[in-house]
């Protein structure tokens, strides 16, 4: 199940860990920085938990990978080795088929002569018959030289039927004998035709498991795909935590030295107020500078102002088939150098070069208790660090025409929230900005 918490542990930490309003007194206001501090720290310390969590389900889908590899190996050998035995099958059905037509044919040789030998002992005994057997006989004795001449003709034609019954007899018993043998081999093609069967059925059971196997494998790597992804997610919010631990770290040496710098200047004050009450005079001076060629939008009332001046080229909402989540300030042809600058007071949590912002600045501020995040993108520099504490007018840099961008211009997004994943907190900065 995809991870749904991540979301809501960043949102909440880089919500509540950001720059308060100094109307809180300072004790809140020191307090209210290390409660959330801790509570960036325990917000880290689970998504660590989720990440190790995450990284043993990738190691289990890699090891159940790695045994159904093992497992799809060892049938697709046994699919092989059944594969020989078929084919070893029917060359075996093939023989015996060769060999019971073979049997066949000497059966019918057999037949024949048996038949030719038949017909010659019944043509002998029809004729004995005919003759009539006393007359042969008396034949045999007649035709003697003498008496033991008799015995000799009357033992030689005995001898003659004895060879004629006996080839009858061998050729009957070679018949049957073949017979035999071609009722053998047809139980044995049988046989075999019967293995050749089962050997196919466990082929098709082996290729059917090779490819159930092959559909778990592929939910297995979409499961490690997915949770790698979660990874890079968790990866990704526990970066914004450690810069939002770096500003709220910031921060609290901010307001540390905020405070001493207040005891320094009630201090001077107080020596100058009593300066003043002795001599009766007392006057003071001071200037402004400006940064960049083209003048930096004058610092307005209201909790934000216009963060570069210029045209607005391209509207929050829908735009190209997607959707725009802020409002573009185009350079309109201007040579001079665009200065960007805070559209209110808050602390960095993200200054760096991204692919698709270019060069771009988050900065995250707390306004009468509400959470707000703006993002400065496409910049030509970035003049603050992250966990830098900046003033309401606040140089930030040159508007540029860095990363994914079409010409000079700044895109400003303005966010009621922490900036999260999806940007489900950005709002349209005209319901807010005077442009």
């Amino acid at each position: 199940m995809r991870r749904k918490i991540g979301i809501g542990i960043i949102a909440a930490v880089i919500g509540l860990s950001v720059v308060f309003s100094t109307n809180y007194s300072d004790t809140t206001f020191a307090n209210g920085l290390q409660e959330k501090l801790n509570e960036n720290k325990e917000a880290q310390s689970n998504l660590e938990s989720s990440l190790n969590e995450k990284q043993e389900e990738v190691n289990k889908l890699q090891a159940e990978q790695a045994q159904t590899e093992a497992e799809i190996t060892r049938l697709d050998k046994a699919v092989e080795e059944t594969k020989a035995k078929i084919r070893t099958k029917k060359d075996e059905i093939e023989t015996t088929r060769q060999e019971i037509e073979q049997l066949k044919k000497e059966i019918e040789v057999l037949m024949e002569r048996i038949e030719r030998r038949t017909a010659l002992l019944e043509d002998r005994a029809r004729t004995f018959q005919t003759g009539g057997g006393a007359i042969n006989y008396i034949d045999v004795v007649l035709g003697a030289q003498s008496f033991s001449d008799f015995i000799d003709r009357v033992n030689a034609v005995a001898l003659i039927l004895q060879a004629d019954r006996d080839i009858v007899q061998a050729h009957e018993d070679d018949l049957k004998l073949l017979e035999d043998k071609e009722l053998e081999l047809r139980s044995k093609l049988t046989n075999l035709e019967t293995q050749l069967t089962e050997l196919e059925g466990l082929e098709k059971s082996l290729e059917g498991q090779i490819a159930e196997k092959a559909k778990i494998m592929d939910k297995l790597k979409k499961q490690e795909q997915e949770a790698m992804h979660e990874i890079h997610e968790i990866e990704d919010e526990a970066a914004f935590l450690r810069a939002q631990e770096r500003a709220i770290q910031s921060q609290i040496k901010a307001e540390a030295e905020r405070k001493k710098r207040e005891e320094e200047e009630r201090k001077r004050r107080e020596a100058e107020q009593a300066k003043q009450a002795s001599s009766n005079s007392g006057g003071s001076s001071g200037g402004n500078n400006s940064t960049g060629t083209a003048p930096a939008p004058a610092v307005t009332s209201g909790n934000f102002m216009r963060p570069a001046t210029g045209r607005v080229t391209s509207e929050f909402g829908p735009r190209w088939g997607t959707f725009h989540y802020g409002i573009d300030i185009g350079k309109n042809g201007r040579k001079e150098d665009v200065p960007i600058v805070a559209a209110a007071s808050g602390t960095v949590f993200r200054s760096s070069y991204t692919p698709s912002y270019g060069n771009a600045i988050f900065i995250t501020h707390n306004i009468d208790g509400q959470v707000w995040t703006t993002v400065y993108a496409h910049l030509e520099n970035r003049a603050v660090g992250e966990g830098q504490y900046v003033e309401k007018g606040q140089y930030l840099g040159m508007m540029g025409n860095t990363g994914h961008s079409t010409g000079p211009h700044l895109h400003f997004e303005l966010h009621k929230g922490p900036y999260q994943f999806p940007r489900v907190n950005a709002v349209n900065p005209r319901n807010y900005i005077n442009f």
